[in-house]
């Protein structure tokens, strides 16, 4: 019988085809099903985890580019309220032709070359753009040609009392309601009473519930911690932030809940330029029986004329509202009146433009970690996501001055775009 098995094992060994050779091979099947099935089992987890991680890394990328354009629109927004309340200013009599009437910020140049030639009247309304006059004081009848023509090519009030004070009062009602819609718009950004909030001051709980209405998503995603900001200070205050977030270990999110919504925004700043006029005044020689009217050219500003003279500094100003950093680039000594801190530049943050250029910018940056449970694994990571919106240099007018008419433009035109 040992002979036999002898021989059956030469034979195996020459001819591994022979059926009777599988001695030792049974249930083999089994650890090699579970293998592969294990292997595929690891890879559809990992594949799942990616698609997980990677989803929501998208996901946050595009709701932090909402979210930043949604802000920065709002600032813009602010911006071209503010530019078309002064626009507003320069159609404030029916009738007469003020210096935008071709187009928006386009000043009217007639032959004379004066934009402001529609309104030498002087007890008529004149626009905003044309009701600031540094032209010469004094007896106009001592005056040579040259500067009667520098004083007439601007608007001169026919009085002070009811000319200059009834117009500034006008003006005066219009930068209050300006000045409203600026505190406004602080506060749907989340930067009221003049500061960054945390997330539970009145400001940012109104940017939040603005963000919730326009991204209800915010609503039910607990996942979602969003911080906003609109300095280079309050994005060095964000970044600490985020690495906080990530380094909490909050465990699974409670479903229902909201996102986490914080702000490091700070209120944009505008300055309310108080406008230098003239007006006519009579010259008397002996009492009223030898006064001549409209005689002499006097100056004061719309300001002044409303609240009258002061020994505690400079009145209110009173005339067309600008963005801070135009006010602080003011070389013309002109009294402003800041809507925040005075002398104050407006939040800006640095941003890469298309060329690959860095610069400041007005306009809101958006830093979100999302929290992502991965299946299986027990665990949960988190995804970064960063972005930036910005009001674009040079698309709107808010009181610059037109180079070839030289009188203060305003178009309501700004608009904004995702940094690179």
């Amino acid at each position: 019988m040992r002979s036999f098995y002898v021989l059956r094992l030469a034979f195996c060994t020459r001819s591994r085809s022979e059926p009777t050779c599988r001695i030792g091979r049974r249930g083999q099947f089994v650890p090699i099903t579970a293998m592969v099935m294990f292997t595929l089992v690891v890879f559809m987890v990992a594949v799942l985890n990616v698609y997980k991680v990677t989803s929501a890394k998208l996901k946050a990328q595009n709701l932090a580019d909402a979210v930043a354009l949604n802000l920065a629109s709002q600032e813009a927004q602010a911006y071209n309220t503010v530019s078309d309340r002064n626009e507003w200013m320069n159609y404030m009599e029916a009738g007469i032709a003020m210096p935008t009437a071709v187009s928006p910020g386009t000043p009217t140049l007639p032959v004379a070359g004066n934009p402001c030639a529609a309104v030498v009247l002087p007890w008529v309304i004149p626009g905003i753009s044309c009701a600031g006059n540094k032209g010469p004081t004094g007896n106009i009848s001592n005056m040579s040609d040259s500067d009667k023509a520098l004083l007439m090519k601007w608007h001169v009030f026919h009085d002070l009392d009811y000319g200059v004070k009834g117009y500034a009062s006008l003006v005066q009602a219009v930068n209050a309601a300006q000045t409203l819609f600026v505190q406004a718009y602080n506060t749907f950004l989340g930067a009221s009473n003049g500061s960054g909030g945390s997330g539970n001051t009145s400001g940012g709980s109104s940017m939040k519930d603005l963000l919730m209405s326009d991204i209800p998503e915010l609503n039910t995603d607990p996942t979602i911690h969003m911080v906003t900001y609109n300095t280079t200070a309050g994005e060095q205050t964000a970044d600490g932030q985020v690495k906080n977030w990530m380094n909490a270990h909050s465990g699974p999110a409670v479903p229902g809940a909201s996102a986490d919504i914080q702000t490091q925004m700070q209120p944009l700043n505008f300055a309310i330029k108080d406008i230098e006029v003239r007006y006519y005044d009579k010259s008397c020689l002996v009492g009223d029986a030898g006064c001549v009217n409209n005689n002499v050219s006097m100056p004061t500003t719309l300001g002044a004329s409303v609240a009258g003279p002061s020994a505690f500094g400079p009145p209110d100003a009173v005339g067309y509202m600008v963005p801070a950093n135009v006010a602080a680039a003011d070389q013309s000594g002109a009294h402003y009146t800041y809507t925040g801190p005075p002398n104050s530049l407006p939040p800006q943050l640095y941003v890469t433009g298309d060329n690959g250029s860095t610069k400041q910018r007005t306009g809101v940056g958006v830093s979100i970690v999302k929290d992502v449970d991965l299946p299986i694994l027990g665990r949960t990571v988190n995804v970064v996501a960063k972005s930036k919106a910005y009001i674009v240099s040079g698309s709107g007018k808010t009181g610059e001055v037109d180079p070839q008419s030289n009188i203060p433009t305003f178009q309501p035109t700004y608009w904004v775009k995702l940094a690179n």
